[in-house]
C-alpha cells in the first residue's frame, strides 16, 4: 500500500538556482569571470532572481527612487565590476 502510494506521488522538478542558470564557467557559482561575460540583461536578470530566491521582492523601494534589485545590482557591480 505504502509503495503504491509512493509510486503515485506527483513528481515536481526543482528549478536550478540563479547561480547555476547564469553561471557561465561551469563550477556552479556566479563570481567574477562569469559576470564579465554577462550582458547587461543577464545581470540585472540574475540579481532579480538571487533576491526572489532569499524570498525577497526584488521591486521593493528603498528610497531615493530605488528598487531592492537597483541597490543589489549595484553593489554587486561594485564587487564584479560594471
Amino acid at each position: 500500500m505504502v509503495m503504491a502510494l509512493l509510486l503515485a506521488a506527483p513528481v515536481y522538478a526543482e528549478k536550478p538556482s540563479a547561480d547555476a542558470r547564469f553561471d557561465k564557467t561551469g563550477d556552479g557559482l556566479v563570481d567574477a569571470e562569469d559576470w564579465k561575460q554577462m550582458r547587461d540583461e543577464e545581470k540585472q536578470a540574475y540579481a532579480m532572481d538571487s533576491l526572489r530566491e532569499l524570498g525577497l521582492d526584488p521591486e521593493a523601494g528603498v528610497g531615493e527612487g530605488k528598487t531592492r534589485a537597483d541597490r543589489y545590482l549595484e553593489g554587486l557591480r561594485s564587487v564584479y565590476g560594471p
